[in-house]
């Protein structure tokens, strides 16, 4: 969804329909994404940053980590799954939750016991 544009409230619908016929492009509307990072404005912070912490919480339950030593898991963290993060992580300022959150799902990860 590169090719977005974004208008503010008060831009009437003849604007828009000229510039969107002008560019080419379309009008979208807040949040969305962007390179995977979160655009929005207004919105709960928390909730901008479920999509990440899901698709963290997805690759986790693709993996048997029982099937896999102990650093097995932590090179699965640092490479595979800290990469889908640390995007996002170096150009926005996640709240406490968020980390919490992900280092929840990922020190679970690493420690199951192995049967």
């Amino acid at each position: 969804m590169k090719s977005t544009l974004i208008f503010p409230h008060k831009c009437s619908r003849a604007m828009i329909s000229s510039i969107e016929t002008l560019t080419g492009m379309h009008k979208a509307l807040l949040p969305i994404q962007y390179l995977d990072c979160p655009l929005f404005l207004g919105w709960n912070i928390n909730q901008i940053f479920n999509p990440s912490v899901t698709k963290i919480r997805q690759k986790l339950d693709g993996w048997v980590q029982k099937l896999l030593p102990p650093i097995g898991r932590l090179v699965l963290i640092k490479h595979v799954l800290m990469s889908i993060s640390i995007h996002i992580l170096s150009v926005m300022d996640p709240p406490k939750q968020v980390i919490l959150n992900l280092e929840c799902c990922l020190a679970l990860f690493l420690w199951e016991e192995s049967d």
